[in-house]
């Protein structure tokens, strides 16, 4: 069920709940049941487009339809926000998520950590993506921005930080100034080598070389 409302001194504010479960089918992807504790959004209308869009989610549990009995879920996350906003010809993405644990061997084919993280980020000319017909990737070419945080972290406190300013050309190559912050080193190079346990020798290598400058 979906339930919204708007103030009447607000009107052009619209938030609402949404009661779970879901059921997802789309093309290239296995079926899906999520289910959540609390699942709501905020919308502010404004013309032609929403200036802002936000949705909250919490204790939020996907898993394979008719997978056998007693497989653990595809993914579990203790809380997630993801929100947009525009002013244009700008637009402000940011996102967030707590807690989340995805299936061993689901990506990599290795165990992955418990991750924690945010990411805030404008873009210069973001609002004329809205008018583009493409839905992938590709629409960032052209694009230049701010990235005024992105961040990664584990379980034990250790993580990575990235900040500065960026552009994508039209071939899609990306250039930028950037701030990279690494909380607890050794903690972060652990973590890397669980996941990607072929390459560790060249974790050691970054370690090192980070420890040196």
């Amino acid at each position: 069920s979906f339930n919204a409302a708007a103030q009447i001194y607000d009107p052009m504010r619209i938030v609402s709940q949404i009661e779970g479960p879901a059921a997802i089918d789309a093309p290239g992807m296995v079926p899906l049941d999520i289910t959540w504790k609390d699942l709501g959004s905020s919308v502010r209308l404004d013309k032609p487009l929403p200036k802002q869009i936000s949705v909250q989610g919490n204790d939020i549990v996907v898993n394979q339809r008719n997978a056998a009995a007693g497989s653990a879920p595809i993914a579990i996350m203790k809380g997630g926000k993801l929100s947009f906003s525009t002013t244009e010809p700008k637009m402000n993405i940011a996102w967030s998520f707590e807690k989340l644990k995805i299936a061993d061997n689901i990506v990599y084919e290795h165990p992955l950590p418990e991750l924690t993280g945010a990411a805030d980020i404008e873009l210069e000319n973001g609002f004329a993506l809205l008018a583009k017909p493409e839905r992938d990737i590709t629409i960032l070419r052209g694009q230049s921005g701010l990235l005024n945080n992105v961040d990664l972290g584990f379980a034990d406190g250790s993580g990575i930080g990235v900040s500065g300013p960026f552009s994508v050309d039209d071939e899609g190559r990306i250039s930028g100034d950037f701030n990279v912050t690494m909380r607890n080193p050794e903690g972060v190079a652990q973590a890397m080598r669980s996941i990607l346990p072929d390459e560790e020798s060249t974790i050691s290598s970054v370690l090192q070389a980070m420890a040196f400058v």
